[in-house]
């Protein structure tokens, strides 16, 4: 059974990636020879963030004490709000 296996791999065709394109949060991409995509990002801890169906942005890092939340009334659907100490 193993070689039937094989056999199927071995004649299953395949075709050849004539493209790659990016769009919000990559860069690269081309049509011939090695490609390399990375995350389009400006600064230590940018976050990718998905805006809708196969779209995304970049979300700045926030400020230092604040945190993320979620903020459905943005366009990333995320916020950065001041953190405060709880005292007990």
């Amino acid at each position: 059974m193993a070689s039937r296996i094989q056999q199927r791999i071995e004649q299953t065709s395949t075709g050849d990636i004539t493209s790659v394109s990016t769009s919000n949060g990559l860069q690269g991409g081309g049509s011939s020879g090695a490609l390399a995509l990375t995350l389009d990002t400006a600064a230590k801890g940018d976050l990718l963030v998905g805006t809708g169906d196969n779209t995304a942005q970049v979300l700045t890092v926030g400020s230092n004490g604040y945190l993320l939340a979620v903020d459905t009334s943005t366009a990333t659907g995320l916020v950065y709000v001041q953190q405060y100490a709880v005292l007990g």
